[in-house]
């Protein structure tokens, strides 16, 4: 883990309540992926789960402790979020 990622796990530990489980999006996924950090997310969330759109569009397999769940109401999901 870098410095910077260290210093931000960090400090984020400290100014913030932590999330039981997190939803991820595409941009979170791809931006961590590219900076070669994204195991940031399993560091700081316990849960991590995204839809199979999210999972498809990032284009990667994604780590086993990135749990892919479908939507159950299609009504409420929106590519935008």
């Amino acid at each position: 883990m870098s410095q910077f990622s260290t210093t931000l796990l960090l400090n984020y530990h400290t100014t913030s309540p932590i999330p039981e489980t997190i939803i991820s999006n595409t941009s979170c996924l791809i931006i961590l992926s590219k900076i070669n950090e994204l195991d940031l997310l399993s560091r700081l969330y316990g849960n991590i789960v995204t839809t199979p759109q999210i999972a498809d569009e990032f284009g990667e397999i994604l780590p086993e402790w990135v749990k892919i769940v479908p939507v159950s109401d299609e009504n409420k999901f929106s590519h935008n979020c």
